[in-house]
């Protein structure tokens, strides 16, 4: 085109626009006899008018346009495309009204109208459409295509698909192979098998002979019900109808494989592939079926066989895109086993090559890479811009490229909660990352929806600020969790119990507090086990004792019982009292010795005396300030609080005598 006509098409485009413009503001003032006088029947312009203003003021100008079926079917059209199921119905009124809709002319319109109302899944519109096209003449028994759009808008009712179509064979309408198509498509949706060999029977009795739609439909129906033997005969029946399969045939019985565990018979299905392609037939290999076969290997845990296959559909020329090397990477490492140092490289090295291609990484092709970093304990891979050192083997050492997270943020990919979930799994595994890990999940926090955490982000927070140690901050995380999702996690409530042992043991006043907020206890006076697990008992009983540690460090003395309310059983299977028997175990453990119960004490609570607690809290101290001379670490729990253990302590720490033998251990 000259450079004159493009200026031409320029500037009418720009009178267009500034036409719309004028005609939006006449409906908007209420002038829509204006309005259609200054488009002047122009039909593209007053489609694009229908297409772009509101409903309200299209459907007050419709009635001043010289209509016609082409007109009307054209506007629904439109209409469907902006979901306006209003304007939709008040199309096809004004075709009705002004006799637009009638007869053989007006066919197109009812067409429009059944579209648009399944595409709307308005299921009893387009029936009552049909019914009016009937009514208007522009349907006969000979009109197989209107019965293919009416059983296609009714796919979403598979039952009232059905009863419908049996009814108009028994009018007499004659059935095609797209009819029939188009009830196996639904059952393949619903995967609905019964009703998909009622469909096959039907176009045997109807005399319709499958084509290659209704083979590969047929393969998927079979292969979503896992019935691979049928998929097989399926396959054999197309090739000895003399149907040549398709690409898309090809990777629908890839995927049938893959949904039976048939991989060898995928390898198979793989290898005349090739031969197909190698013979000239390159629309047989596609990138499609390359990632219907690596997904077939990965999904069956054959993780080499998938790497295989995407290196030999590189060798024979077939294009490769994003897609295939973010499966490609899934086959790097086989999940539940320890990754290798030279996996994790072969996976850098996939990533470099995705890059010299000139593919754009996407999100998943990050998320994958961040959990290879996670299987490989290599946090720094992730976010720092270092890698694993080379073997000493001859694999060559891959390109260098920044950290990937860096990365990432400069190619503007978008985050989603998996991927930076699979960041913070990888450098929670690191050693030293413990604050990495806590700024990427407060950054997820207060981020937008699509990276807010959800349970298994709360999770790997959790699993990995516990294994760094850090106790306080997981526990944090895990009371931000509780008001999210319900606190019903043994591996959690474990967690607290652990805390609670090291906040007892090493005097922590910071996890202390974290773990009696947990446990909501108030009080070092009193506390109810009433509705607690086991460890929660457990954690809330060395939270009390380790609140009068403290109280003992500070004042010298403990002005009062502890009460500990553990119930007496009676909601718990077989009326056992789990809780209690758990708290006197942990206090006899500990070598706090309770008084034996009078007959009168209530059975449902335990009461350690203050002088008991004041003896015991004594002896720590003394113990510590012993320990403290001889340089010995601190006591790790109560037990060392009892005098039969100090003294058995005080003998292994006496030195030999001089003069005495090796074997002579007496002490002088």
């Amino acid at each position: 085109m000259s450079t004159a006509g493009r200026k031409a098409g320029q500037d009418g485009k720009l009178q267009d626009d500034k036409l719309l413009e004028s005609v939006r503001q006449l409906l908007e003032r209420g002038r829509p006899e204006v309005a259609i006088h200054l488009l002047q029947d122009d039909k593209e312009l007053i489609l694009q008018l229908i297409g772009t203003v509101n409903t309200a003021a299209a459907l007050e100008a419709l009635p001043l346009v010289a209509t016609s079926p082409d007109m009307c079917a054209a506007a629904i059209r439109a209409l469907t495309e902006r979901r306006s199921l209003r304007g939709v119905h008040a199309m096809l009124h004004h075709a009705r009204s002004t006799r637009a809709a009638q007869g053989l002319e007006g066919r197109e319109v009812w067409r429009a109208a059944i579209v648009a109302f399944g595409k709307l899944r308005r299921l009893q519109d387009a029936r009552q459409a049909f019914v009016g096209m009937r009514a208007a003449g522009a349907w006969g028994v000979e009109d197989t295509a209107t019965v293919n759009l009416l059983l296609n808008s009714l796919a979403w009712d598979i039952k009232l698909q059905f009863v419908r179509c049996n009814q108009l064979r028994k009018e007499g309408v004659v059935p095609d192979a797209s009819t029939f198509n188009t009830l196996l498509k639904a059952c393949m949706r619903g995967r609905d098998v019964r009703r998909a060999e009622l469909a096959l029977s039907w176009m045997r009795e109807d005399g319709v002979p499958p084509d290659s739609v209704t083979y590969n439909t047929l393969i998927k129906v079979f292969s979503y019900a896992k019935d691979f033997e049928r998929v097989l005969a399926v396959w054999k029946q197309m090739q000895a109808a003399g149907f040549a399969p398709t690409a898309r045939l090809w990777g629908s019985l890839l995927m049938a494989c893959s949904a039976a565990g048939q991989m060898e018979q995928a390898a198979i299905f793989w290898w005349e592939m090739k031969q197909l392609h190698s013979q000239g037939n390159g629309g047989v290999l596609t990138t499609d079926n390359v990632c219907a076969m690596m997904t077939a290997c990965n999904d069956a845990g054959q993780y080499e066989r998938a790497l295989t296959a995407f290196e030999e559909a590189k060798a024979l020329g077939v294009p490769m895109d994003t897609r295939a090397y973010n499966i490609a990477l899934r086959a790097c490492h086989t999940p539940g086993k320890t990754m290798r140092q030279e996996q994790l490289l072969q996976a850098f090295a996939l990533y470099d090559e995705l890059k010299q291609r000139g593919l754009p990484p996407d999100t998943f092709t990050f998320g994958t890479l961040f959990a290879l970093c996670a299987a490989a304990r290599q946090g720094h891979c992730a976010m720092q811009a270092t890698r694993p050192s080379p073997l000493p083997t001859p694999t060559p050492a891959p390109l260098s490229f920044p950290q990937l997270y860096d990365e990432m943020m400069e190619l503007k990919v978008q985050e989603n909660v998996v991927a930076m979930t699979a960041l913070i799994k990888a450098v929670g595994c690191t050693p030293g990352m413990a604050a990495e890990c806590s700024r990427l999940f407060k950054r997820m926090s207060y981020g937008p929806a699509r990276v807010k955490p959800n349970q298994a982000t709360f999770r790997t927070v959790i699993a990995a600020l516990r294994e760094q140690g850090e106790l306080a901050e997981a526990l944090r995380v895990y009371q931000g969790m509780r008001r999210l999702y319900p606190a019903d996690n043994s591996e959690f409530e474990g967690l607290t119990a652990v805390a609670a042992e090291r906040a007892f043991s090493s005097e922590d006043a910071d996890l202390r507090s974290v773990v009696a907020a947990v446990c909501h206890i108030t009080s070092s006076q009193s506390v109810d086990l009433h509705g607690m697990s086991v460890l929660e008992a457990r954690a809330a009983v060395l939270c009390i004792l380790a609140m009068l540690q403290q109280q003992y460090r500070d004042s010298g003395t403990i002005a009062h019982d502890v009460t500990i309310i553990t119930g007496r059983g009676r909601g718990s299977e077989g009326g056992e009292p789990v809780v209690r028997n758990e708290v006197a175990r942990l206090l006899e453990a500990l070598f706090l010795a309770l008084p034996a119960p009078a007959p009168g004490d209530n059975a449902g609570r335990i009461v350690i005396p203050q002088q008991l607690l004041c003896e015991a809290m004594a002896r720590k101290t003394a113990l510590r300030v012993a320990q403290h001379k001889l340089q010995l670490p601190p006591p790790q729990s109560l037990l060392h609080l009892h005098p039969r253990y100090q003294q058995q302590q005080q003998q292994q720490q006496v030195p030999p005598s001089p003069g005495a033998g090796s074997g002579d251990t007496t002490p002088p």
